[in-house]
């Protein structure tokens, strides 16, 4: 049996002083500190309040049975055993989720730097990190908290090619079983382990066969279990999934070859091109520094040994085997239930950006103009108007919509009674709000409360005899005023704030004050934050000749931070009718 050495994997020196991989790992950290810091902030939304309510009450041994399952997808690592050890360690924060998703990709971007530097060197590893880095379709799994499942996945992926690449075949399999429990994609290990083998390592096809078989019994085990595949068979399906409009499988390719360099939508930025680039000057020194840094340390270790990379760059194998690993990563992108996202292309982009690093690996100056421009339209793409789920754009503004809501719920309103049945209008499409059905769990999470129940208002039915007795409140979102309560039973007065607020405005130019003020009383007792509506308030008493309210009202106006002078001068000016209606001290 042949057990001919890897081509290429001696190629890297021994060397003394701090680790590369400890060198790569804090340039990406701070790539992520300045790219994606804001994703921190970012609540729960969609698909997590789902994962929630999964594992709200569950046992730890129940969460890997594969069975309940959300939309029959079984993935007990990535989702369910990850959420469950953060609400028990830390409650409703998500803060915890979003750390253990920063570091997972530093794992990602860690076990990527060292399979590609087997292969092609530190130069070659070095370009293809920072390229892989840049891609824009980080975005959605970073600021989604559940892309923790296609984190996971990608890391457990990388982390078993590792493994085997070192020939720890028996790691390579635990890895890739906590890929398959991660998410379905990760089937694909066997066979880029098999290509890894033949392409790469040069082992003969029995050898190769008998190195990737535990990894072929364990991916055959899995699929035999997983309740939309061979468990299917005796397994009932608890949920199903209508299938999305789909691209054809060449359209998909091409889909999958743009989004490997940012190339999948034409970049706009709403904030415009200077300072766009002012802001991806600053994200891009990491990721150059990393490009610069594998020079000059395949520079150094050449003194040494000139071995190191030579072969790697011009090898025909390796770029072979950067195509199939693009190609085999591309094949679940064919299941018909799959809308497109540009995040499901990144498996895919390993094995191209594999390719470009070690073509690039002699070329510093392309590498830096090739990485520089993908950091470019990365930070372009952040501020691109998109209505794919993917982007940035969708996922910042879905995630501010989502911050304001749990922010109104939880902070700045009192407290929801107890079996409070909360009915909600004008929600934005794809908010996230609403996962998997018209009830939510979000007022249950934010407000720590399990008797709150959340429908859409199209669900309002009075409560009937039997029902836990409780109040109904309706909350109504206006994208610039926020959320509001409204009557819960029909109003014949009641009509949207900006339709009052325009008709107020009419009426006050009409000079119909007594009718505006009605109006600007309501909007000011709905939106007691929004100070145009305190100020018009008492514009109206002062222009009737109540001077003692005016004064009031502008007092209170004057009172917001940040107010303009034409508001601090209307408070001054009153001022004195305030002393006026002061009461006298009583006198014995």
């Amino acid at each position: 049996m042949s057990q001919a050495m890897p081509e290429f994997s001696s190629s890297v020196p021994r060397r003394t002083g701090v680790s590369p991989i400890f060198i790569v790992m804090g340039l990406l950290a701070i790539y992520l500190a300045i790219a994606y810091h804001q994703v921190l902030r970012v609540p729960f939304m969609a698909d997590d309040f789902m994962i929630i309510k999964r594992v709200l009450g569950a046992s730890f041994l129940s969460l890997w049975l594969p069975q309940d399952l959300i939309f029959d997808y079984w993935r007990p690592w990535s989702r369910d055993a990850t959420y469950w050890a953060a609400l028990r360690l830390f409650g409703s924060q998500e803060l915890p989720l979003h750390l253990i998703a920063l570091g997972v990709w530093l794992m990602i971007a860690g076990f990527y730097f060292a399979l590609v530097r087997r292969m092609a060197g530190t130069a070659a590893a070095a370009v293809a990190t920072a390229g892989m880095a840049a891609l824009a379709a980080w975005s959605a799994p970073l600021y989604w908290i559940a892309g923790l499942q296609d984190l996971w996945m990608l890391a457990f992926v990388l982390a078993s090619l590792l493994c085997f690449a070192y020939n720890r075949v028996a790691w390579a399999t635990v890895a890739l079983a906590l890929a398959l429990l991660s998410k379905e994609p990760s089937f694909i290990v066997p066979a880029v382990a098999a290509a890894y083998a033949i392409l790469i390592d040069r082992r003969n096809l029995s050898d190769v066969a008998r190195r990737t078989a535990p990894l072929w019994i364990v991916t055959t085990l899995w699929a035999v279990l997983h309740p939309r595949l061979g468990g299917s068979l005796w397994h009932a399906s608890s949920s199903f999934v209508p299938p999305w409009p789909h691209p054809s499988p060449l359209a998909m390719a091409g889909h999958v070859l743009v989004t490997a360099f940012n190339l999948d939508a034409l970049p706009r930025p709403m904030i415009g091109w200077n300072t766009t680039l002012g802001a991806a000057a600053i994200q891009i020194l990491p990721l150059a520094a990393l490009v610069a840094w594998g020079r000059w340390e395949k520079q150094r270790a050449s003194a040494a040994t000139r071995s190191e990379g030579t072969q790697a760059s011009t090898s025909p194998r390796l770029v072979a085997f950067g195509l199939l690993w693009s190609a085999l990563a591309w094949i679940p992108l064919l299941e018909p239930t799959l809308p497109w996202n540009a995040y499901y292309a990144l498996a895919s982009s390993f094995g191209l950006w594999l390719i470009v690093g070690t073509l690039l690996a002699r070329h510093l100056w392309i590498a830096l103009v090739a990485v520089s421009a993908l950091g470019v339209v990365r930070a372009a793409r952040t501020t691109t108007i998109s209505e794919s789920l993917g982007s940035e754009w969708h996922q910042a503004n879905a995630a501010e919509f989502m911050t304001r809501t749990r922010d109104y719920f939880k902070s700045n309103r009192p407290k929801l009674p107890s079996q409070t049945r909360v009915y909600l209008s004008n929600v934005p499409a794809g908010c996230g709000l609403f996962p998997g059905g018209p009830e939510s769990i979000a007022m249950r999470v934010w407000c720590g409360d399990p008797t709150l129940r959340t429908f859409y208002l199209s669900r309002y039915r009075p409560r009937d005899p039997g029902d836990a007795p409780g109040s109904d409140r309706h909350f109504s979102f206006d994208t610039e005023l926020g959320w509001y309560e409204v009557p819960i039973g029909p109003q014949k007065d009641w009509i949207p704030p900006k339709v009052r607020e325009a008709r107020a405005s009419r009426l006050w130019n009409q000079r119909d004050y007594a009718a505006a003020l009605s109006d600007y009383s309501r909007l000011a007792k709905l939106f007691p934050e929004h100070l145009s509506y305190v100020f018009n308030v008492g514009s109206c008493y002062y222009v009737m000749g109540d001077s003692a309210r005016a004064a009031r009202w502008f007092r209170r106006a004057a009172d917001f931070p940040g107010a303009p002078a034409v508001v601090y001068e209307a408070a001054r000016k009153t001022r004195r009718f305030l002393k006026q209606q002061a009461p006298k001290p009583a006198t014995s």
